[in-house]
């Protein structure tokens, strides 16, 4: 096993273990697909039309690995400028661009991080109001194919919910169920994630 994918997996495993709210039943995708849903709990997550190329370039740099936790909890830039950095300007634009949404999400209360982005606990969302027993998630084929290249390039959580233009709490319990592998684009259509009543989610298929 190569080097790097070793380090994928590693930083997949830290990502998974520190996910401190999210205890998935393995196995609930087949059951809560045959459960009848309010339509007026679904929320369907618009594709945000990101780079897949420059996300993987930020996340195969070190600018995830890198990051200052500051006092207050929010996060920083390590590096200056691109060039410091060793990656394009997209790159890092696009990653200063992450650490303005992930430090919203840490005013919010959402999360906090202990030694860097790779030791996260994420706690009961605020920034989605549904955000409850019963709400779903829609995801297309597109927005789980681009998360997926993500997680197995070993991607930090903050970027994982970026791809997905989720809220974190969302993008984590979507990288839990890829964890316990209980995803399901069974069609290739996409599928939703739905919010048990007990701790833990649970995978639709569209087909």
């Amino acid at each position: 096993m190569s080097k790097i994918l070793k380090n994928s997996w590693k930083r997949l495993i830290m990502t998974v273990l520190t996910v401190a709210f999210l205890a998935t039943p393995a196995g609930t995708g087949f059951v809560i697909a045959n459960m009848a849903v309010s339509p007026s709990k679904q929320i369907s997550i618009p594709e945000n039309n990101k780079d897949i190329d420059v996300l993987l370039e930020i996340v195969y740099s070190d600018l995830e690995e890198k990051v200052v936790i500051n006092k207050d909890g929010t996060v920083s830039n390590y590096y200056s400028s691109a060039d410091k950095a060793g990656v394009s300007k997209e790159a890092f634009k696009e990653f200063e661009s992450l650490l303005v949404n992930i430090n919203k999400e840490v005013r919010a209360g959402n999360i906090t991080f202990g030694e860097g982005l790779f030791d996260a606990e994420i706690h009961g969302p605020k920034i989605a109001p549904n955000f409850a027993p019963g709400v779903i998630f829609c995801f297309t084929n597109s927005q789980v194919s681009q998360a997926l290249k993500l997680i197995q390039a070993g991607a930090a959580l903050a970027t994982i919910a970026s791809v997905l233009g989720a809220p974190v709490g969302v993008a984590a319990a979507f990288l839990a169920l890829y964890a316990a592998g209980d995803l399901c684009n069974w069609c290739d259509q996409g599928f939703c994630i739905m919010k048990l009543p007990t701790p833990g989610w649970a995978c639709i298929p569209i087909c």
